[in-house]
């Protein structure tokens, strides 16, 4: 990509000019054109553009400790509970009493298998 200001070829990947430091366009995912620095919606097709401001693109990879790193998106289940009365039963067990009784609790919970 060619700085409009400099003409420094830069690559791809970069948003500011290697050489000059001038915001470069930016293309749109949608039809790839290029768009001027700061514009919200895609000249050539008016796809909403992306920025830094904007949330990343999961799905595109990026380096990472000099390896490839591509994010997913995954279903996940997550689980909260609540101990009822703990926290008034925490305040008057002695720490070591209140972590055996963690302890006995975890212990039982795993056993209790798969849900």
């Amino acid at each position: 990509m060619r700085c409009a200001s400099c003409s420094t070829e830069n690559s791809s990947d970069r948003r500011f000019c290697a050489q000059c430091g001038c915001a470069l366009p930016i293309p749109c995912r949608q039809c790839g054109f290029l768009n001027q620095p700061n514009v919200k919606f895609c000249g050539g097709c008016g796809a909403a553009v992306a920025t830094a401001a904007s949330e990343p693109d999961l799905l595109s990879p990026r380096i990472s400790g000099g390896r490839s790193v591509l994010g997913e998106r995954r279903q996940v289940t997550v689980l909260f509970a609540d101990l009822s009365g703990f926290t008034r039963l925490s305040s008057v067990l002695d720490p070591e009493e209140t972590h055996a009784l963690l302890n006995s609790y975890f212990c039982n919970l795993v056993n209790i298998g798969t849900f």
